[in-house]
């Protein structure tokens, strides 16, 4: 009987405790797939291992109007340039800038999107994490500081979420 009752103290500890992580996120991946931990630093994808090089020294973009750091980024990423696909859609962080003289365009690889318009002040990056999924990121594309990859979760996720779909919400590719 003993053994049942620390049993249960042991395991209602560590319930709160992911309670407790889960609600101080604010993200439904959390609550809804607590094993993934979405909220949590990203590290096992192509752009959290390129900021780690940046960060190093490692590896340096370069910046160079008109494009902004894209074409340093695709190459850094490993990212064919003739992989481009142009989106006229209106999909995007972007779509103030997107019309039929300045669509957006995406390069991809297997596992990374970058997606830059004509005049725009970032650049869109999706990439697939093997731990946490689907995550996203924006790199201010002007000439300033060392570039860095911010992590984008609730402007992105607007879209980029199955959650309307059957079977809860997940992060996604589009």
């Amino acid at each position: 009987m003993a053994r049942i009752l620390l049993l249960a103290l042991l395991c209602s500890g560590t319930a709160a405790a992911q309670t407790e992580t889960v609600a101080s996120s604010g993200l439904r991946y959390d609550q809804d797939y607590p094993t993934i931990e979405y909220s949590a630093t990203p590290r096992a994808n192509e752009i959290a291992r390129l900021q780690s090089r940046l960060d190093t020294g490692e590896v340096r973009l370069e910046y160079s109007a008109p494009r902004g750091y894209l074409d340093s980024l695709l190459k850094a990423l490993k990212i064919d340039p003739s992989s481009q696909v142009l989106v006229y859609s209106k999909t995007s962080l972007q779509f103030r800038l997107i019309r039929a003289a300045t669509p957006r365009a995406v390069y991809f690889n297997d596992d990374t999107y970058v997606a830059w318009v004509q005049g725009t002040d970032f650049l869109e990056i999706a990439t697939m994490d093997s731990q946490r999924g689907a995550v996203f990121y924006t790199l201010p594309n002007h000439r300033g500081d060392a570039p860095v990859m911010q992590r984008e979760t609730n402007r992105c996720l607007s879209c980029h979420d199955t959650f309307s779909m059957t079977g809860g919400g997940v992060p996604r590719f589009l």
